[in-house]
């Protein structure tokens, strides 16, 4: 469980995420220190606070209200980019500690795909819907109503809402030992159930791989 949060004293110095379970020792980026495990993450902002012996959730502003992809983009950036965060996915009676890497440079939260024939780079455009669901992904990771396996990648996804999934994706990266995450998308009730039908069994060396979803 999380306990302890401490905000770094500068943009530049690491925040130090204190946990006391001793399963995170198997997990990389953590460290045993003064008899607590030790989580660190780049971002040099404080995700919350609380008193010892209760779990401690990071919450970020709604995403609802906005409107232009630079507003989009200047919430990513502000909540997610660059950013290392110390999460717990709760699934299937289990916790999994995990550590996910948001990347500064993508914007898969709040864009759309529309790849066309013969066309060599990939074209996104602004997504309303993806940019107003932005706030939901920590809890769909600490949360999934069901995960699935999806070309090596994590699939998870929330519960449904309007006949379909709001869905996170989150790729292992054995060299950083952290998640990454890839995109969020809505998906129909039809489409994950070919998603699930067509799941890829290989595993790699992820804690959410430890055992079947």
């Amino acid at each position: 469980m999380l306990v302890i949060f401490r905000k770094a004293t500068s943009s530049a110095a690491p925040t130090v995420v204190f946990l006391k379970a001793r399963r995170y020792r198997d997990q990389p980026g953590y460290r045993l220190e003064r008899k607590r495990w030790h989580a660190i993450t780049q971002d040099g902002v404080a995700l919350g606070g609380g008193g010892e012996g209760r779990a401690v959730r990071m919450t970020l502003p709604s995403s609802e209200g906005l409107a232009t992809q630079e507003e989009a983009k200047a919430y990513w950036l502000q909540h997610y980019g660059g950013k290392d965060m110390p999460l717990t996915v709760q699934s299937g009676g289990k916790e999994y500690p995990v550590i996910v890497r948001f990347d500064a440079w993508n914007n898969h939260a709040y864009t759309d795909s529309l790849n066309q024939v013969g066309q060599k780079l990939p074209k996104r455009l602004f997504g309303l819907k993806r940019a107003q669901a932005m706030s939901r992904i920590l809890e769909v990771i600490e949360h999934p109503h069901r995960r699935l396996r999806y070309n090596g990648a994590d699939l998870l996804l929330e519960g449904k809402r309007n006949g379909e999934h709001y869905t996170v994706v989150l790729a292992w990266h054995d060299a950083s030992g952290r998640y990454v995450f890839k995109s969020a998308y809505f998906r129909s009730i039809a489409e994950i159930v070919r998603l699930q039908q067509r799941q890829d069994p290989r595993k790699n060396n992820g804690p959410l791989q430890k055992s079947e979803p």
